[in-house]
């Protein structure tokens, strides 16, 4: 790179520096918490404000300093590698400054994205989305009704996305949305459209219609979750996830986008760690993916749905770490949610997340949970690489791919494009197309179609590693909940204790049939 062009990272502060070494007093106190400010590269300490107290318990005085002052512990800045090395020398900051990584969740997004190339992390689609053109004079003015109704009442869907594409490359797609009377119109270009797919937002699964001609009408009948009788979460419903324990007694942390509220989840505590500040209270979902990750892991049962989280009596902890819907999360923030959750008291990480190539923040995040006894289970990333992304690559980190069955979803559905050949022992399980794979890969679970809590007390089915991961995860909290395995979580809180936990999951695991760098070393756990 040349001295003139500027790269962002990241620079701590001096008490995160002191977290990431191990230094227990090192974690800021709520009062006389010094703010953390920068000059335009590097940081400094400034002056903590004084809190007058009087006739306020002394508890109220810290909660209140707390949340008014919220110490910066790091900052993303944008600089060249020489203005850098300038700014290091001048503001001592040695052993504080990293390369900013950013990381993405692993679900596969809306109908119409094609999955990430393998170099980059996952992103949202940025398929062109078509206006209504005019048709130009050597094209047909292509014109498709569609209408949505429930399979079952035969009433109109509205809110339903409807997406067209002219070829099964689906480069280029059509948007419409239906109303009320469940109907939309697609106008494109051309005489047909190769696909049409109608997605919901929850509560119905997905369908598609292929080879729809101009001046037709593509009509969808969405069928509810009760449809399919085994469903993707079903398939794990045994062995370890069958003890009445069911996670009890085991801290699972959420490092993701947030968990909403919900009526079927329980969240014994919610942090925001965004942009290097920490807010104790935080019920955002700024997408629907950590709510859906929160769920698998320990969503109650429901009517609507039926058995839902494989761990439901685990206490999920969650940390947010994504500002916004399409933004990514900065090193880091996830270094200090990792740290936060260890300090916590959290016996297992789900990070249903990947980046790009390997970040030492994180990894030095990654030792210092591994040496407090934390066993970390990370996505493997949906990119079809023949690698596994960071952080799952680390070698103490259990990586998840993800695998599907063809039992689990209706036929028609979005879901079904993932299933790729070779079969494995049951003619009907797959790995998914979009899964990673390699050397460095330790198991895969349901990745494909998997029901879980979102936003809005709905229930939605996603595709993605990060489907997978938490599946995994819960089945780790079933088994170090168990009476028979509680010497294990009983250990003392070090590395010992992370590497018995590693090696009691790999116990529960057994192949899927397929080639180990397909499905993982150890196979699916259950």
């Amino acid at each position: 790179m040349e001295n003139g062009e500027k790269t962002q990272y990241v620079v701590i502060s001096e008490a995160f520096a002191d977290l990431l070494k191990g230094r227990d007093d090192a974690t800021p106190k709520l009062i006389g918490s010094p703010a953390f400010s920068f000059s335009s590269a590097g940081a400094k300490k400034a002056p903590a404000k004084r809190v007058a107290a009087k006739k306020v318990a002394s508890k109220q005085v810290a909660k209140a300093e707390h949340e008014k002052a919220e110490p910066t512990m790091a900052r993303v800045i944008e600089l060249s590698p020489l203005e850098m090395r300038r700014e290091k020398r001048k503001n001592n900051l040695s052993g504080r400054v990293f390369p900013a990584v950013y990381y993405f969740p692993q679900v596969i997004p809306l109908p119409g994205s094609e999955v990430a190339d393998s170099a980059k992390p996952f992103s949202p689609s940025k398929l062109a989305v078509v206006a209504q053109k005019r048709a130009k004079p050597a094209t047909v003015n292509g014109r498709v009704k569609v209408k949505v109704v429930d399979v079952r009442t035969g009433k109109p869907l509205a809110g339903i996305e409807v997406l067209g594409f002219r070829s099964a490359s689906r480069k280029v797609r059509y948007a419409a949305m239906t109303d009320a009377a469940g109907q939309a119109v697609l106008n494109f270009e051309g005489a047909k459209l190769a696909e049409v797919w109608a997605y919901p937002p929850h509560s119905h699964w997905s369908s598609i219609r292929k080879n729809v001609a101009h001046g037709t009408t593509a009509r969808f009948e969405l069928s509810t979750w009760d449809a399919v009788g085994n469903r993707a979460l079903d398939l794990l419903r045994k062995g370890v996830a069958s003890d009445t324990a069911r996670g009890q007694g085991v801290r699972v942390a959420v490092i993701d986008t947030g968990v909403a509220k919900h009526k079927g989840l329980k969240i014994s505590k919610r942090v925001s760690i965004v942009d290097g500040k920490e807010k104790r209270t935080d019920n955002i979902d700024v997408q629907p993916h950590g709510t859906h990750v929160a769920g698998i892991i320990a969503g109650a049962p429901t009517e609507h749905v039926g058995p839902l989280g494989i761990a439901p009596k685990a206490q999920v902890y969650s940390y947010r770490i994504f500002a916004g819907c399409n933004s990514g999360a900065v090193s880091s923030d996830l270094a200090l949610a990792i740290i936060r959750a260890t300090n916590d008291g959290c016996h297992i990480i789900n990070l249903s997340l990947s980046g790009g190539g390997e970040d030492d923040l994180v990894k030095r995040a990654l030792k210092f949970a591994e040496n407090r006894g934390v066993l970390v289970i990370a996505a493997a990333g949906n990119q079809s690489a023949d690698a596994v992304a960071f952080p799952a690559s680390e070698k103490t980190v259990v990586s998840v791919g993800a695998m599907g069955c063809t039992t689990t979803y209706p036929k028609d559905s979005f879901h079904a494009i993932n299933a790729v050949k070779p079969w494995g022992a049951t003619k009907s399980h797959y790995i998914a197309r979009f899964s990673n794979a390699g050397f460095n890969l330790i198991c895969s679970s349901v990745g494909v179609a998997v029901i879980s809590t979102v936003p809005g007390d709905n229930y939605q089915a996603m595709d993605g590693t990060s489907m997978a991961c938490p599946a995994v995860t819960a089945i780790a909290a079933c088994l170090l909940s168990m009476d028979k395995h509680a010497a294990v979580l009983g250990m003392p809180a070090n590395k010992s204790r992370s590497v018995a936990m590693r090696k009691l999951l790999y116990t529960a695991c057994s192949s899927l049939g397929f080639d180990p760098a397909r499905e993982g070393k150890q196979g699916l756990p259950s």
